[in-house]
Parts: structure tokens; sequence; C-alpha cells
């Protein structure tokens, strides 16, 4: 006869396999991902959430345990998902949103890339003596302490670390 605590230990352990299983067939498919095995996952996770909750463990060592190839991170964001009483509609946003953060960071690398290969092309046009001048102008914003306040640095260092807990 099992007792209580070995009938949550092998539910917990079947819903591993069942991920592991998802995950690798995830990982099989290759970049094609299909949706609903992708919302199979969450929801098994967020099984595998409450599992580890009513069995008083962590999730995160829960997971960092049995998955190898997940991050926790990305555990606790698809167990969200599986948990959403939509997690079709919440795994579809959540992908959008990284799609659209990802094309934004893209575009900002770009536009960067673009800003620097002009400063550097109005640089090598410059004379030498304005070289120089260009460089002290170019660096001046770098080397602005105007923002430094030495009367909160000294406050923020005699704080215990227990009041900074406190305020945050």
């Amino acid at each position: 006869m099992l007792t209580e605590q070995e009938a949550e230990d092998l539910a917990r352990e079947a819903i591993a396999d069942d991920i592991r299983m998802a995950i690798r067939k995830r990982r099989r498919v290759g970049k094609s991902f299909n949706h609903e095995d992708d919302v199979r996952l969450c929801v098994l996770l967020a099984e595998g959430k409450r599992a580890c909750w009513a069995g008083q463990l962590s999730f995160t060592a829960w997971c960092k345990k049995n998955f190898r190839k997940l991050h926790p991170e990305q555990c606790k964001i698809y167990s969200r998902i599986g948990e959403d009483p939509n997690p079709d509609k919440a795994l579809k946003d959540h992908k959008a949103k990284k799609v659209k953060i990802s094309t934004k960071n893209r575009k900002k690398r770009k536009r960067e890339e673009r800003e620097a290969e002009a400063t550097k092309e109005r640089y090598d046009k410059l004379p030498v003596r304005e070289k120089e001048k260009f460089l002290k102008e170019a660096t001046a914003d770098y080397l602005k302490f105007d923002d430094y306040d030495e009367e909160k640095d000294i406050i923020i260092e005699n704080l215990t670390r227990e009041q900074l807990n406190d305020d945050f």
C-alpha cells in the first residue's frame, strides 16, 4: 500500500514524464512548432505546478531537476499560460508579444548600426584636428556625473540590508 507522499511523488513523476514527452515531440518537429502541442505542454506544466504546491515542493526546483531542456523561467511562463482559462489564446498572445519585442529589438539594433556607421563616416571625413574635437564631444556625455548625489550615496551606504529590503 502506497503512502500519501509516495502517491503524490508518483503523480508528479507521471506528469514529468508527460512533459518530457511533449518536449521531445516539440524538439523533433523543429522550427515548425505545433500550436496544440505547445498548449498541451503549458497545461501539463500548470498541472505539475499544482502538484508541486500540493506536495509543498518548489516548482522551480522540480523543473530544474526534471527538465534540462527547459529553463525554469520558461517553465514559470508556460505554467502561467496553462493556468489561464483560455490557454490557447494566452499562448498566441505570448508568442505575438515575443515577435513584437524581437522585431522592435532588431529594428533598434539596425538603427544603432546605421547611426554608428554614419558617425564613423563623418569622423573619417574630418581633418586630424577636427577629429580630436569630435572625440571630446562624443565622449563628453559619458563623462558627465551631474546626476551623482554624494549625500544620497552616503545615506544608502548607512542603511542596513533589512531596511533596504523593507522599502522595496
